[in-house]
């Protein structure tokens, strides 16, 4: 059983906590979203990530890398797909996350890399823009509690599906696939997974990303 969307990282749990919390539930594969360092390209931030969770985790596991708005990151997908990971996320939104709301820009050159790559990109679909402005007010208002969040971040704010297809026919052959909360639908995306009983180097295999 796999876990296809998850978080692993500084902000919340290890290669450790994460696969023992997982494997009590029964599942047996994580692909959780994992970032690389300030500074650090995303090849050698596959390769540390993989070694950490080599050392760590009980389960098997893979990868999808999120991507912030750096251009240079871009000469560093090649390599990471041939590393074993073909999967890369892109946010349109947390304008507040240094680099992490991506421009149409961004997303457009992202697309052209992975199409050439048989990569995956996804889109989390939603306007920063939009959302920043509804959070500033909320705040100078002082609706801050946990109860005025959907206020900030209704319904109407979300990019459509159509949006981010129509994005991906800039780029032809590049799949895509959007993440909207709560998901509205999921898509097959292609990660590798490294096993973690056998011993053996990165195999592929086929996961559902939303």
């Amino acid at each position: 059983m796999i876990d296809c969307h998850l978080h692993v990282g500084p902000e919340y749990d290890d290669w450790r906590t994460a696969p023992l919390a997982a494997a009590r539930t029964g599942l047996t594969t994580l692909l959780p979203f994992v970032v690389y360092d300030d500074g650090e390209s995303v090849p050698a931030a596959v390769k540390r990530l993989r070694e950490e969770a080599e050392a760590l985790s009980v389960l098997d596991f893979g990868m999808h890398m999120i991507l912030n708005h750096e251009p240079h990151v871009l000469d560093g997908l090649a390599e990471a797909v041939t590393l074993g990971v073909s999967s890369f996320k892109l946010f349109m939104t947390y304008k507040k996350r240094p680099k992490r709301m991506v421009s149409d820009e961004f997303i457009a050159k992202t697309m052209e890399r992975l199409a050439a790559l048989g990569g995956l990109c996804q889109l989390h679909c939603e306007n920063g823009d939009v959302l920043c402005y509804l959070e500033d007010k909320a705040i100078a208002a002082g609706r801050t509690a946990p109860t005025d969040f959907p206020a900030t971040c209704p319904t109407g704010r979300r990019r459509k599906r159509s949006t981010a297809r129509s994005s991906s026919a800039a780029s032809p052959a590049a799949p895509c696939t959007s993440s909207i909360s709560p998901p509205s639908s999921a898509s097959s995306a292609s990660s590798a997974l490294t096993p973690r009983a056998s011993g053996c180097g990165p195999r592929r295999a086929r996961s559902t990303c939303c």
